[in-house]
């Protein structure tokens, strides 16, 4: 097993710039050498369903909007989604009309507790989350400009 804090991904190295004053070629060969995952998603899995597929398609479609679209993530967005449709439904019956015995209701709280700090784990390693965000330094898509935009803001 390994020690120490886990490796920063090239993202990270760029955005923090060389702090281990290697030269400008190695940092850039190291950054270079990292593999590269192929881009996009496969479709949404047929087992899942209901709240499940809602998750998701709001997931794949906000990583392809971010850029951190890859195909080796989809496992990962997949037990994301299933933690968040068993969120979902459990604190949907939870807020329901009908009523539900003490032990009912401990169950279902649980359910609920336990997917979404597992759903927060996963979106955090895909960089769904804020603050996975800043860690990684993901740029704000850009605005569009027109010709007047740019002549007077350049």
């Amino acid at each position: 097993m390994r020690r120490g804090p886990a490796p920063k991904p090239a993202a990270l190295k760029l955005v923090d710039g060389n702090t281990r004053k290697l030269g400008r070629k190695k940092f850039a060969a190291e950054i270079a050498a990292e593999p590269q995952a192929q881009r996009g998603f496969p479709e949404c899995p047929k087992h899942l369903t209901g709240n499940a597929r809602i998750g998701w398609e709001r997931l794949t479609e906000n990583l392809l909007f971010m850029g951190l679209d890859a195909k080796v993530d989809s496992l990962a967005i997949q037990a994301a989604a299933t933690m968040y449709g068993r969120a979902t439904d459990a604190d949907l019956v939870l807020s329901g009309p009908e009523p539900l015995s003490e032990d009912e209701h401990k169950r279902l709280e649980l359910i609920s507790r336990r997917s979404w700090t597992l759903y927060r784990q996963y979106a955090g390693d895909l960089g769904a989350t804020q603050a996975a965000r800043a860690r990684l330094g993901a740029a704000r898509p850009k605005e569009t400009t027109d010709a007047l935009d740019e002549a007077i803001f350049g």
